[in-house]
């Protein structure tokens, strides 16, 4: 017993063939475009891949900081995407060495700005963030004495920032 073919309500087909070629139409182009817009993030996620190795001198970043991650699948073996086996951590700071920098920016409508230290520099690789309310009296390329502490994600920040006496 085969079922019974469907019965349209007014006895006939309620779309025309045109209008079923052009949903269609539609249709292969929303796919085309959904395919285009990931092959596009995945060479961007790539493209960012191959940049922050070049800043962090081949140190592979971690899954979580890698930019459009989510479209890939966790399970993925893609070899850029793999958590480095030894991170390079930065060796937690003195609190109480004293650093000497001259400060490189400040952006009062952000809140904060950087101090440029040559030796916080070597370990680190990166200015050193500093709040913007340790800096009241402060002019950009000021000099000042600051301590580090690391931040939670272990970029150096600035505290307890003295100016050095213009003379």
């Amino acid at each position: 017993n085969a079922p019974a073919p469907y019965q349209y309500p007014y006895g006939y087909y309620p779309y025309s063939q045109e209008q079923v070629q052009a949903w269609a139409m539609q249709l292969q182009y929303y796919q085309q475009a959904q395919q285009a817009q990931q092959a596009q993030q995945a060479q961007q996620a790539l493209q960012a891949q191959a940049y922050y190795r070049g800043l962090t001198g081949g140190v592979i970043i971690p899954r979580e900081a890698a930019i459009s991650s989510a479209s890939y699948p966790a399970s993925d073996a893609r070899p850029f995407l793999r958590e480095s086996a030894a991170p390079a951590a930065a060796a937690a700071p003195s609190s109480d060495k004293v650093y000497t920098g001259q400060v490189k920016s400040i952006s009062n409508k952000n809140g904060y700005g950087f101090i440029a230290c040559s030796e916080t520099k070597a370990l680190y690789s990166r200015d050193v963030f500093v709040d913007a309310t340790l800096l009241p009296d402060v002019q950009v390329n000021s000099k000042v004495n600051f301590t580090v502490e690391l931040s939670q994600k272990g970029h150096p920040r600035a505290s307890k920032v003295v100016k050095i006496a213009d003379g």
